[in-house]
This record gives structure tokens, sequence and C-alpha cells, in this order.
């Protein structure tokens, strides 16, 4: 009796662990179906660059074209981006990534609205204009007249290409921080003084034989003008005269 106790009182928590070991093997499939649906909406968006017709293709690149306008252009690159960086995650947190490649075309599209349009369109003229490709659509319209209000329109543009150019670092998952560390890090060169190469024996000697009879006629020019004594002339000796 104590033994089929014993075994009952053990086999809910065996039982537990067993559904436990099953929910830990089972893995998450979400992001992986994510960046299927990206890559496929990032294939019918390119459609639009080539003016393809269809009724989804017409839907979907209209609906891009009226919410980000300019920003349509970014939006395929955009969506593929977001598909590769939820297919090779390998278990690391891509939140912020995926968040800074859907904005990118937003913020292009705020940015062409300010650079391209001398005269900013009325809130209500952004959809249609946007599907035209003739402003920045609805939501980088407003984003781009809301910055204008707040900070100028210089300011404005500084602040949106700030941002743009964070998104895309933060998308290709470069750190201005290793960057600052590996300058800082770098190899030091001292400058280092080059030393003295010798004269060749040979050219020493060619040198000294073109002195020599230049130095020779100075000294003649000198005893001849009378700057110089002349050396006392040596007398024959008996034996030479012999």
């Amino acid at each position: 009796m104590a033994s089929t106790k014993k075994s009952a009182a053990k086999s809910p928590r065996a039982s537990a662990g067993g559904k436990g070991s099953g929910k830990q093997a089972s893995r998450p499939v979400r992001r992986e179906v994510g960046a299927a649906v990206c890559l496929l909406l990032a294939f019918f968006a390119a459609f639009g660059y080539f003016d393809i017709h269809a009724l989804f293709i017409d839907f979907f690149v209209g609906l891009l074209k009226g919410l980000l306008g300019y920003g349509f252009w970014a939006a395929p690159p955009a969506l593929l981006a977001a598909g590769l960086i939820l297919a090779f995650h390998r278990g690391r947190p891509v939140a912020l990534r995926l968040c800074c490649a859907l904005l990118l075309p937003l913020g292009l599209g705020s940015v062409l609205h300010l650079i391209l349009l001398k005269d900013l369109p009325g809130a209500a003229s952004l959809w249609a204009t946007g599907r035209a490709m003739e402003s920045g659509g609805l939501f980088s319209g407003l984003l781009a007249l809301g910055l204008v209000c707040l900070f100028s329109r210089v300011g404005a543009m500084a602040i949106l290409i700030v941002a743009a150019l964070l998104m895309a670092a933060a998308v290709f998952n470069f750190s201005f921080k290793k960057v600052i560390q590996a300058f800082r890090s770098r190899p030091r060169y001292e400058p280092e003084e080059e030393p003295e190469r010798p004269q060749a024996p040979a050219r020493a000697r060619q040198r000294r034989a073109r002195e020599k009879p230049a130095k020779q006629e100075r000294i003649e020019a000198r005893e001849d003008t009378g700057e110089l004594p002349r050396p006392p002339e040596r007398r024959a000796h008996s034996a030479d005269i012999d």
C-alpha cells in the first residue's frame, strides 16, 4: 500500500516534468513565420517598381504609397531586411533592429518630403499626393509637418537625417562604441629618424680625384701671383751629374 501511495505521489510530478520537457523541446516558430511574411511582402512590394498590376499588388502598393509616399522606394528593401533579421536571429533579441528596419521608409519619406517640396501640402491632400508619389504620404507627411511646427524646417531635416542614420546603423548591427574603442586602442607609431647612408668608397675616391687637380691649380695660381712663396728647387747631386 505504501509503495502504491509513493508511486501515485510521484506520478503527478513526473507527468508535470514530462509536460515541461515537452514544452522546452518545442521551439517557437513565431519569428520564422514573421520572416516568411516579411519576405513575401517584400517580394510583392517590389512589383511596384515595375508597374505590374494585380488585385493584391495594386492594393498593397497603393497602401504603401498612400502612407509613405516617397518612402515607398525604401519599403521593399526594409521588408527584406526585416525578414532576414527574423530568419537569422540565432536566439538573440532583434526587436530594436526589426523596428528600425521597418521605420526607415517612414524617415526617408519625411526627409524627401522636406527636401523636394518647397510648399508643404496640407494634411487633407497627403494621401492623394502620396499615392501619386508627389509627397511623403500620410504618415511621413504628418511626421514632417509636426517636426517643422516644433523645430523649423532646417531643424526637422537635421533630426530626421540623424535619426535615419542611427536606425540604419542599428539595422546593420553597427556599434559606434566599438569603433571608438578600436580607434583608441590602435597602435601608435613614433617617428624614427632615418640613419645617414655612408658614401660608397668608389664615389669618395672619384670625388677626391676630381678635387685634387682643382686644388693644385689654385695653389699654382697663388704662387704665380706671389701670394705663396715658391718651393726651393732641388739641387742636383754629383752622382746624378756623373
